[in-house]
């Protein structure tokens, strides 16, 4: 049996428990960790819930403790569904709410945690979870058993796994149970696939603007050059501009169009000194909801995913929830507004940062970067995963850190994807957070912790040893 396979018959298992608690008239408070992917995971479980007249209810939380179960249980939920947090913490749940509890994750979890019966941990089958899962598209395998009507979750699930940066195959694609789900939404018409440029801001940028605004990544001589763009596009015959006036953007070019553009834009990228990497940042293929209205931001999967991250990420779960689940009235008016707020404080961050030496580390085998005041906790999962890309960064392991008013640091920890390392970052997270009183969570090249401030030092030197 492979592990797709494996896949469906523990999902099945797990939707006859669910199917069995709804039919009892027990309603879930499902619990999501603040993540893309965790939303969306809450999302795509209470839709399924809800067609078969369940009344879940969702909560958002930064970090799973043993206080914060015994506050939910004396809340009066005496069943609960755990989504993209949970691992680590399987006896503690145990104790407290004995059989009627749920975890869908992909973190890094025990062999003895994974034989429990109520977890569907991707995990569980021995996959590489980074590259080929998220916890959104288990939870749309999930709904698809609870009832065989749930397939139009695909799109949700293939949006939140580009949101947890799991498109590494050739040309930007999703591989392993991810493209399944993927071809499970390109075959239902509710997503295409093409291969073209990948600025943000494809469907709802001016073209010249979606070039030029680029950080992600730097294009020297275009990057903040509004001038240079256009004159590219005037050079190539381009009229950036439709009959009516209004700005074109990149979804309006021809296939033509697109490859001329490219062409152009090579002798620009080349002046980067990793010319080949960015070239393939620029170019993969694009995913496209079809339901979204043209020039909107959720038209593009991408964009879409960076929408709810921004609603996440400023504190605003229940408009990423709404969206996820349809609405696009004030709810998505609303989140244009928190996206281009958590852009902009996510480019402060990045330049405080990078503008400060004295709050850089290097070690041999990790940069520690103290972020105190300068990034929230809630931004610190997307600055260490942006950092951990850039030049200077991406041969070591970031280990971003911050204190807290309550005497406790949080730490981050990244490894860049192409360093082809073979040490599990989450597995690292959840040993030396256990050695030093702590909480550790995470998957194979990204990971959290919470740990008291007098071990912080301690922590550190672990991870270290252990990269």
């Amino acid at each position: 049996m492979n592990y797709i396979e494996s896949l469906n018959v523990r999902a099945k298992d797990i939707a006859n428990i669910i199917n069995k608690q709804i039919s009892n008239g027990i309603n879930p408070l499902i619990l999501s960790d603040s993540e893309t992917d965790g939303v969306t995971s809450a999302s795509i479980i209470a839709k399924a819930i809800q067609k078969k007249n369940g009344k879940p209810v969702i909560r958002v939380v930064n970090w799973l403790d043993y206080r914060l179960l015994q506050e939910i249980k004396k809340s009066g939920y005496s069943w609960i569904i755990f989504c993209n947090l949970g691992a680590g913490m399987v006896s503690k749940i145990e104790s407290i709410f004995n059989d009627q509890w749920i975890i869908i994750d992909r973190h890094f979890i025990s062999k003895e945690e994974s034989v429990n019966k109520n977890v569907l941990n991707i995990n569980q089958f021995s996959v590489n979870e980074d590259i080929e899962d998220s916890t959104s598209t288990i939870s749309h395998v999930l709904a698809s058993k609870i009832d065989s009507s749930n397939t139009d979750s695909s799109w949700m699930a293939v949006m939140a796994s580009l949101s947890a940066g799991l498109d590494q195959g050739e040309g930007r694609s999703l591989t392993g149970i991810n493209k399944v789900v993927l071809d499970e939404a390109l075959n239902s018409n509710l997503m295409k696939c093409s291969v073209e440029l990948l600025f943000f801001g494809r469907e709802t940028k001016p073209i010249h603007e979606a070039i030029s605004s680029t950080i992600e990544p730097y294009i020297p001589n275009l990057t903040g050059n509004n001038d240079a763009t256009i004159a590219i596009l005037r050079s190539i015959g381009i009229n950036y501009k439709n009959s009516g006036s209004q700005w074109k953007t990149l979804s309006d070019l021809s296939e033509e169009q697109n490859k001329e553009l490219v062409e152009l834009l090579i002798p620009y990228v080349s002046a980067s000194e990793n010319a080949e990497e960015v070239l393939g940042e620029i170019i993969g293929n694009v995913y496209t909801l079809n339901k979204e209205e043209e020039y909107s931001p959720l038209r593009d999967a991408r964009e879409f995913a960076i929408l709810i991250e921004s609603c996440i990420k400023t504190g605003n779960y229940g408009i990423a929830i709404a969206i996820c689940l349809g609405d696009r009235d004030k709810m998505l008016l609303d989140a244009e507004e928190l996206m281009e707020k958590y852009k902009r404080n996510i480019n402060k961050c990045l330049i405080s940062i990078l503008n400060d030496e004295d709050i850089i580390i290097e070690t041999t085998k990790s940069f520690i970067i103290n972020v105190d005041v300068l990034v929230k906790e809630k931004l610190m999962s997307k600055i260490s995963s942006i950092l951990s890309k850039v030049k200077r960064f991406e041969n070591k392991v970031i280990i971003l850190k911050s204190s807290t008013a309550d005497g406790e640091v949080i730490i981050h920890v990244v490894s860049n994807i192409k360093q082809k390392s073979t040490a599990n970052i989450g597995e690292i997270m959840f040993e030396c957070s256990n050695q030093t009183g702590g909480i550790g969570i995470g998957s194979k090249f990204a990971g959290k912790a919470k740990i008291p401030l007098s071990k912080s030092e301690e922590f550190i030197k672990l991870i270290n040893v252990k990269l």
